[in-house]
């Protein structure tokens, strides 16, 4: 009992440190927006402020494409996945919206989706959004495509049937809390590029056995980036 209500307690400050970010500049005084339940505040305010990006910048007019909605990247020549409007439990994100390449997963995309069970990104992904699939509590699996560089915050915290992920040998940095409470992964493999793994990065993902980091003693791992995984983990440089 004890440790599912640390467990919530941390969901709750991933929702509130990862979220804070990606508003624009004014805020409702409400508290409500930590509430994690479909349908909440929260996500009715995460439909509706103006977008950001994991860049910091605003990209204007949406687009509706199928069961995405996506807007242009800055300098014209990509898409942005800003929102799913989909109900299949395996989603195979398309290469392309409207004859324009998906470069990237926006923040929230998939946040509290509790159909989706296994998701397809396309090979043209170069980033993927904070909290994108937050508490996506039945999403099995994943390989993130090569050219990826960054697993950002709170990403897939709270994914708890996540039981395997598939990393490219591009990514760089795991964020804070970036696959925070993902109870049912077992084993990570990271690649020759990674450089640092933030805070909380794989806090409480009590089945965490087996971390290879081939990279070896130049990753910077935070010091609770493993706090609360099996008692067996062993990390192997």
């Amino acid at each position: 009992m004890m440790k599912k209500r640390i467990l919530l307690i941390l969901l709750a400050l991933c929702v509130f440190l990862c979220a804070v970010p990606t508003y624009a500049d004014e805020w409702d005084d409400d508290d409500d927006w930590l509430d994690d339940d479909h349908g909440s505040a929260f996500e009715e305010e995460a439909g509706t402020s103006d977008f950001r990006t994991i860049a910091g910048y605003d990209m204007g007019e949406r687009f509706v494409c199928g069961d995405y909605v996506y807007q242009m990247t800055e300098d014209g020549e990509g898409a942005l996945l800003t929102n799913y409007s989909g109900t299949s439990g395996d989603v195979v994100i398309p290469e392309t919206v409207d004859g324009h390449p998906v470069v990237a997963v926006g923040a929230h995309m998939f946040a509290y989706n509790e159909a989706v069970e296994s998701v397809k990104l396309p090979e043209g992904i170069r980033s993927i959004g904070n909290m994108a699939f937050f508490k996506c509590t039945h999403l099995q699996g994943i390989e993130i495509p090569e050219g990826v560089t960054m697993i950002d915050e709170c990403c897939f915290g709270g994914c708890e049937a996540l039981s395997e992920v598939k990393l490219p040998s591009s990514l760089e940095e795991v964020g804070r809390f970036g696959f925070l409470a993902c109870t049912q992964l077992k084993e990570i493999v990271f690649g020759d590029e990674l450089k640092a793994i933030g805070p909380g990065a794989f806090q409480m993902c009590a089945s965490l056995s087996k971390v290879s980091i081939p990279a070896g003693q130049n990753v910077t791992i935070e010091e609770d980036s493993f706090a609360g995984c099996s008692p067996e983990l062993q990390i192997l440089y």
